[in-house]
């Protein structure tokens, strides 16, 4: 969701794992060459799912990545279905009162309901979660946690699968396991299994 830290934990574990970061937001804004508010206003939020299903696609075939999407990919089963395919999606999962305390403050995100931030916060969990569980390879309860520690724990579940698919033992037993991965840091794939990380 909006407010759950994806840029900044997500720049933390591309810093950790030496890979490049992607927020897809800014991808799609360099594609239309207008900002995200622009584009829900002129083209609604059916047209910016549209733009951010392509710049999903265009990442496929490439190297990994760590990638920041928005809250609302998960709206769009072809988006899921790549999340799972291509990728190692980890749900960033906040509380709904301290999300909404969090969006309260003010954010640069248009309203997707014309609702105050904190307000369309509540509606859009209860509708996006059981989404963000259906594509999510990895669920990280944020509870108090650092971005760092955030990014860490992201980063070290992603190299477990990677070495699995490598067919190493253990991520500790590969020196660069991700180098190899086809995978990137954003969704989960065939062989999905969940984590459920708790954080204080």
């Amino acid at each position: 969701m909006r407010g759950a830290g994806k840029s900044v934990v997500g720049r933390a574990a591309a810093r950790r794992l030496g890979l490049p970061f992607l927020d897809l937001d800014r991808a799609v804004e360099r594609a239309a060459r207008l900002s995200v508010r622009a584009i829900f206003a002129r083209r609604g939020e059916a047209g910016f799912r549209r733009l951010e299903e392509r710049a999903l696609r265009a990442l496929r075939g490439g190297g990994p990545h760590v990638v920041a999407t928005g809250g609302g990919i998960v709206e769009r089963a072809a988006c899921r279905a790549l999340l799972r395919e291509c990728g190692f999606a980890v749900w960033l999962q906040v509380a709904p009162a301290e999300l909404k305390k969090r969006l309260g403050r003010g954010r640069r995100r248009p309203s997707l309901s014309g609702r105050a931030p904190a307000v369309e916060a509540g509606v859009l969990l209860r509708r996006r979660g059981p989404l963000y569980r259906e594509a999510a390879a990895a669920v990280l309860r944020c509870g108090r946690a650092r971005p760092a520690v955030l990014a860490e724990r992201a980063a070290g579940a992603y190299l477990r699968l990677c070495a699995a698919e490598s067919g190493q033992r253990s991520a500790a037993s590969a020196a660069a396991p991700h180098q190899t991965c086809r995978r990137s840091l954003v969704g989960s794939g065939r062989r999905r299994r969940e984590l459920e990380v708790r954080s204080r």
